[in-house]
């Protein structure tokens, strides 16, 4: 663990040093969960919130870097009744992204994420029930408007729930919204 927090303490010391640091908020309008076994079918769930922090080392449009977010994951809609299973997917990932030619004070941008989700249980799981992290992958597209940011992206988190005896894959899928500010200026 002191292995992972030092490695962790490099890697953001190194990227401030270096790199820009841009943070963002919003929230996704439309997510679905998918169980399989649960049902033949995806579970909607209801709109939820995003806070991410990322860094980037920017050169000539072409951006790499990483990120880590908190993603709170509204309650599933099964049949009359709303049940909480997740309540946080905790992506960390790699960041790509491309900044077209800009137009004035728009900077457009395209980007993928690409990383492993962690998950935090929802009060409707019990304590011996446990939530295994998965893939996260996301594709988006977005504006750099005079160091202000808006960007929609499409966004999948992958896991497994370990309901003793059995094992459940699950995938959540959903559409954000969100607004930032990019600190260092560069794009």
């Amino acid at each position: 663990m002191k292995k992972l927090l030092f490695i962790a303490c490099f890697l953001i010391t190194s990227m401030l040093a270096f790199a820009g640091f841009e943070i963002k908020g919003g929230t996704y309008f439309n997510g679905s969960d998918d169980i399989k076994t649960f049902s033949g079918s995806p579970f909607d769930l209801d709109a939820g919130y995003t806070a991410r922090g990322e860094f980037y080392i920017a050169n000539e449009g072409f951006s790499i870097g990483y990120g880590a977010a908190y993603q709170s994951i509204g309650k599933h809609d099964i049949t009359t009744t709303k049940l909480s299973y997740i309540d946080a997917a905790i992506p960390v990932y790699l960041s790509a992204r491309y900044a077209t030619i800009g137009y004035g004070s728009w900077m457009p941008y395209i980007k993928g994420n690409i990383g492993y989700s962690f998950y935090t249980k929802g009060k409707d799981l019990n304590s011996t029930d446990l939530i295994k992290p998965g893939l996260y992958y996301s594709g988006g597209i977005g504006a750099n408007i005079n160091d202000f940011l808006i960007e929609v992206t499409y966004e999948i988190s992958k896991g497994e729930f370990k309901i003793l005896p059995n094992n459940y894959d699950f995938s959540v899928s959903r559409i954000s919204l969100e607004i930032g500010y990019n600190f260092s200026g560069n794009y």
